[in-house]
């Protein structure tokens, strides 16, 4: 499983140079990689190498775009928070399935009782049952939490 944490500890342990990264999924099946090194730059030859590495070590399903790290200014690429550590470990560690991605949500979310609703064209769709009110920042914190699970170029849904 691909998720935001799992490509950026990837990339920073096979490119020491790169100073800073942001992994963003940018749409259904893409991935865009912003990078620089320690002095801002992002040079040809890293992009070069970091198409490389991606084409053989990142998800076959994905399509990888690489920019600057400053791109994600003009791309409105905001700046996350880590999430907490037992979101950090369920998504470094991997191997979710759609059940385990539902499992870790009603872990962090007890009050909630998630349901997978389906997973189709890309799309992952979280059922809420009927009668549960969420605040818009627990809703927000849900989909932030959701974002870090689920592998790259999927989308979800909240319904």
């Amino acid at each position: 499983m691909g998720t935001r944490l799992r490509y950026e500890k990837m990339i920073k342990e096979a490119f020491p140079s790169i100073h800073r990264v942001r992994v963003h999924s940018s749409g259904t099946f893409t991935v865009t990689v912003y990078a620089e090194d320690e002095y801002h730059n992002l040079s040809q030859k890293m992009i070069t190498d970091l198409t490389i590495f991606l084409n053989e070590e990142g998800q076959a399903h994905l399509i990888h775009q690489i920019k600057p790290f400053n791109a994600t200014l003009s791309d409105g690429v905001i700046e996350i928070d880590d999430p907490p550590e037992h979101i950090q470990v369920i998504a470094l560690n991997g191997g979710l399935n759609q059940r385990g991605l539902v499992d870790a949500l009603n872990a962090a979310f007890p009050f909630l009782h998630l349901q997978l609703a389906e997973l189709h064209k890309g799309t992952l769709k979280i059922w809420i049952p009927s009668g549960t009110i969420l605040s818009s920042a627990e809703r927000t914190l849900l989909e932030q939490y959701l974002a870090e699970i689920t592998p790259l170029g999927i989308t979800v849904e909240i319904i």
